[in-house]
C-alpha cells in the first residue's frame, strides 16, 4: 500500500531514490565481467568491513567483495518533502531555488539557457515524487504512467521553453547538444539528490558522461544531416531509460547492510547494497551490457554511423512525441493528444481505448458486465486480490486499470494501487506462485461468472 501521510513516512519512501547515488569504491572486487575502465576508481582500496554488533565497536568481519555504496538522500532533499504528502508546492519552491543557483553558478554550460519555468518544476512531477511513485517498468510507459510517475521522460520538460510538456519533439532533437541537455538534466537531479561531491562518483551520473561522450564525438557531428534525428532521439531516450530501470530493479532485489571502514583514527559507516542470491543479476554485468549496447550504436565510420540510427520506431511509441515539430504549445498536454488520437483511430497505447489489447481481465456476458452496472459489479467481486511485492508490501491490483471496458478510479490522478497490463515485464516474468492470490479470486463463484482472463493473459507463464 501507499504509504500515509507523514514526515517520517514520506522520507522512508523516498529511500528508493537512493539507487541513483550506487556507486563502486577504489579496491572493490567480487565483478562477474571486467569492469569498464570508466568506472574505474584509483586511489587507496577502500577497506569495508561488517560489524557483528552494529556498531562502531565492531568486531568486525570483512565485507562482501561486491558490495557498492549508496549514500544518503542530503538533509536539503528530504526536509524539503516534510510538510505534506498531499500538497508538494513547498517542494516546488525549494528545488526552484537550489535549481536557479545552480543554473546560474554551476560550470555545466548545458542548462544555461533552461530556466526554471520550464515545466519541469510542477505539481505533476512533484506529486508523484511525494507518492513515491517511480517509474520502474522497462517497457515504454503508456502516457497515464508518465504522467503518474517520476521517470526519465520527466525531464523531457528540462530544455528551453516555458511549461514543457514530457516530450520529444515529433521531429526529434535538432541538434545533438539538445540530447546533451537532457542528460545534463538527469545529471543535476542527481546532484541534487546526493550533493556535488557525492554524485558525480554514482554509476548513473558516470553512465551518464560516458553516453554524452558518444554524442558529443566528432565524427557524431560529422554524421549528424545524413541521421534519422527521430530515430536518434527515440533510442538515446529508451538507452536512458534501460539504466534508470536496470538500477532500480537491482537495488530492489538486494540486501541493504551497514559497512564500516577506517578514516584515520576514526571508524566510520556507511550504507551498502549487495546481492545474497544467485537469481539476483550481477550490477556489473546489467552496467557492463549497457555500455556494450551503447557502443553497438556508436560504431566507427560515417556510414556505419548513420545506419546505426536507422530504426523503425514502433506505432506505440508515438505518444512520446509531441504532433508536430512546431507544436510547443504548454496547454498540449499528453493526456489531450492521446484522447484524440484515440478517438480518430484509436490509441493501442491508452487503457480504455477499442485497440488496446494488453488487458490482464475481461467481462464475462453476466448482466453486471453491462456498462450502466459497474458499480455492481465492483460490489459483487470485491475485495480485489493483492500482489506480494520486491519490497515485502502486497499492494491491491487496480481492477479498473486491468480489466478491458473498465476505468482507473484515480483517472488524471495518482493511483495508489497496482496497475498491471500484459505488456509489463514484470508481469511477464513472474512465475505462478507470484500469481496465487489472482487464480484464487478468479476462482470465487461471484468472480468466475463476471470476471475473466484475457486471452493475452492467458498466454502468460503465470498464468498458465
Amino acid at each position: 500500500m501507499m504509504p500515509q501521510n507523514g514526515p517520517g513516512v514520506i522520507q522512508t519512501w523516498l529511500q528508493r531514490l537512493h539507487f541513483l547515488g550506487a556507486s563502486t569504491h577504489c579496491g572493490r572486487t567480487g565483478f562477474s565481467s571486467p569492469q569498464h575502465p570508466c568506472f574505474a576508481i584509483h586511489g587507496s582500496p577502500l577497506d569495508l568491513r561488517l560489524s557483528k554488533s552494529g556498531s562502531t565497536m565492531g568486531p568486525f568481519d570483512t565485507a562482501h567483495p561486491a558490495i557498492v555504496i549508496n549514500p544518503d538522500l542530503v538533509e536539503n532533499w528530504t526536509v524539503s518533502f516534510r510538510s505534506s504528502a498531499r500538497n508538494a508546492k513547498e517542494a516546488i519552491h525549494s528545488h526552484v531555488s537550489r535549481y536557479d543557483r545552480y543554473r546560474r553558478h554551476d560550470a555545466n554550460p548545458s542548462l544555461r539557457d533552461v530556466q526554471p519555468d520550464c515545466g519541469f518544476f510542477c505539481a505533476e512531477i512533484f506529486d508523484p515524487i511525494c507518492q513515491g511513485a517511480i517509474l520502474a517498468s522497462m517497457d515504454i510507459p503508456s502516457p497515464t504512467r508518465i504522467r503518474q510517475s517520476l521517470s526519465v521522460f520527466s525531464f523531457l520538460r528540462m530544455r528551453p521553453g516555458s511549461n514543457n510538456t514530457s516530450h520529444l519533439p515529433s521531429g526529434g532533437w535538432a541538434t545533438p547538444q539538445a540530447a546533451v541537455t537532457f542528460l545534463s538534466a538527469l545529471q543535476w537531479f542527481i546532484i541534487d539528490l546526493f550533493g556535488p561531491r557525492v554524485a558525480p562518483g554514482s554509476f548513473f551520473f558516470i553512465s551518464l558522461n560516458y553516453l554524452k561522450s558518444r554524442i558529443l564525438s566528432p565524427e557524431l557531428d560529422q554524421a549528424w544531416a545524413t541521421i534519422d534525428h527521430r530515430a536518434f532521439s527515440a533510442i538515446i531516450l529508451f538507452h536512458v531509460h534501460t539504466l534508470w530501470v536496470s538500477l532500480i530493479h537491482w537495488a530492489d532485489d538486494c540486501e541493504r547492510l551497514d559497512v564500516y571502514y577506517r578514516h584515520g583514527a576514526d571508524v566510520l559507516m556507511i550504507a551498502g547494497f549487495a546481492p545474497f542470491s544467485a537469481s539476483v543479476p550481477c550490477l556489473d554485468s546489467a552496467l557492463s551490457s549497457w555500455i556494450r549496447l551503447v557502443d553497438i550504436r556508436f560504431p566507427r565510420g560515417l556510414l556505419n554511423l548513420t545506419n546505426a540510427f536507422r530504426d523503425i520506431i514502433p506505432q506505440a511509441w508515438d505518444h512520446i512525441s509531441l504532433d508536430s515539430p512546431d507544436d510547443t504549445s504548454p496547454n498540449r498536454s499528453s493526456r489531450s493528444t492521446t484522447r484524440d488520437r484515440g478517438r480518430r483511430t484509436g490509441d493501442p497505447d491508452r487503457p480504455g481505448s477499442r485497440l488496446w489489447s494488453h488487458n490482464v481481465f475481461e467481462k464475462t456476458e453476466h448482466r453486471d458486465c453491462s456498462r450502466n452496472r459497474n458499480s455492481d459489479l465492483v460490489r459483487a467481486i470485491r475485495p480485489f486480490p493483492k500482489i506480494k511485492m520486491n519490497s515485502g508490501e502486497y499492494k491491491e491490483i487496480c481492477f479498473g486499470w486491468a480489466c478491458r471496458g473498465a476505468q482507473c478510479p484515480a483517472r488524471a490522478g495518482v493511483c495508489p494501487l497496482l496497475h498491471m497490463s500484459t505488456r509489463d515485464h514484470d508481469l511477464r516474468t513472474s512465475d505462478r506462485d507470484s500469481m496465487s492470490s489472482i487464480r484464487t479470486w478468479l476462482r470465487r463463484p461471484a468472480v468466475q461468472t463476471r470476471v475473466r482472463l484475457s486471452d493475452a493473459a492467458r498466454q502468460l507463464p503465470c498464468f498458465r
